[in-house]
């Protein structure tokens, strides 16, 4: 399709709307796979693929138990439990479950709607990074979404040697099967975690166009959705914002600044200051922190492997640091990685905590 722009026609490159739906389809197949189970062994399907499901409707349904209140109490405490916590997306579950719905089936709509927005998102993002115009740019967008790495390819190099190829080698050497999300894809089967994917990658999307209001904006939503994510999200957006104003940007106002620096303040304040006042709080907390949750190089040296190989090159040979340094949006992505490695690597400070 060819589109005007003044008085000459440009090439539209803009992925057509069913990329985005293409692309989520597979995030859909574990859910269609456990009502298929149900069927075949004569159950009723819950909707629930994981057994953290059903807490974000516990906690939903805390919102209007006993009469409604904006913030709620953790479900499986006692029933003296402080109202403490608040997430948007889980008060909008819990008004959802308010029409009467299955839990599972509120949850699973609100599920596909996160997916959709989130491969929509995705798809936005790449083409505004890497564009649309070439075989290798469409076939990028591929991995971006479900690349497999260093992991799978030994996986079904293994597969192929032993001559016995299965879908379970694409995950052998994945850590808990596949279940630690080490690629975009994976994270649209879990609905809350679409969620998070799509608000964090928008927020970036809008300090790539310059658009610093909306992407504080939404990474305040994303602070008060979670607290790991949101934590990445606030420290990016002030760590990129601060840089940008030093660098001499103009662009970057002093409310940006105050803003972004608000937001941090607030997160830390809310997570780490005042509900850690609280027992039940500090009960959940010892939960997060139990074993096996360290990310460790036996997990991230290989995942990051063939992406972190090229950025090197990259950022080394050519054009090299001098020159990408120079372009905002390369000052982004080295902030970005910057923030996300040294937050996943603090349990050499203090003790890891779940999720990662």
């Amino acid at each position: 399709m060819k589109v005007a722009v003044g008085n000459r026609c440009t090439e539209d490159t803009s992925p057509r709307w069913w990329v985005a739906v293409l692309l989520a389809i597979p995030a859909l197949i574990p859910l269609a796979a456990s009502f298929v189970v149900a069927w075949r062994s004569g159950k009723i399907a819950t909707g629930f693929i994981q057994s953290d499901m059903p807490y974000y409707m516990a906690n939903a349904r805390e919102h209007f138990d006993q009469g409604f209140q904006l913030f709620y109490g953790n479900p499986y405490a006692g029933y003296n439990t402080p109202a403490i916590y608040f997430q948007p997306h889980i008060f909008l579950l819990g008004c959802f479950q308010q029409l009467g719905l299955n839990p599972g089936i509120t949850y699973n709509i609100f599920g596909i709607a996160a997916l959709l927005f989130a491969s929509f998102v995705a798809v936005r993002f790449y083409r505004e990074v890497v564009g649309w115009s070439s075989s290798a740019s469409k076939f990028g967008l591929v991995c971006f979404f479900w690349g497999g790495g260093v992991l799978a390819l030994t996986g079904l190099a293994r597969s192929y040697i032993r001559g016995s190829f299965d879908l379970d080698a694409l995950l052998r050497y994945d850590p808990v099967n596949g279940w630690w999300m080490l690629n975009f894809g994976r994270n649209l089967v879990y609905p809350t975690e679409a969620y998070y994917h799509a608000v964090f990658l928008l927020s970036m999307l809008f300090l790539l166009r310059r658009r610093f209001g909306i992407a504080i904006g939404l990474a305040g939503l994303m602070s008060l959705s979670h607290p790991f994510t949101g934590l990445e999200a606030v420290l990016i957006v002030l760590a990129y914002l601060g840089l940008e104003r030093i660098l001499g940007n103009h662009s970057v106002k002093p409310l940006h600044l105050v803003s972004s620096f608000a937001l941090v303040l607030f997160h830390l304040g809310y997570y780490v200051i005042f509900l850690r006042q609280f027992a039940d709080h500090r009960a959940l907390l010892m939960r997060w922190q139990g074993p096996g949750f360290d990310y460790e190089p036996r997990t991230f040296l290989p995942a990051l492997f063939i992406v972190g190989l090229l950025a090197i090159v990259r950022l080394s040979f050519w054009p090299g640091v001098r020159r990408l340094w120079r372009e905002p949006r390369n000052r982004l992505f080295i902030v970005w990685f910057l923030v996300v490695f040294g937050l996943t690597q603090h349990n050499l400070v203090m003790k890891a905590s779940q999720p990662i």
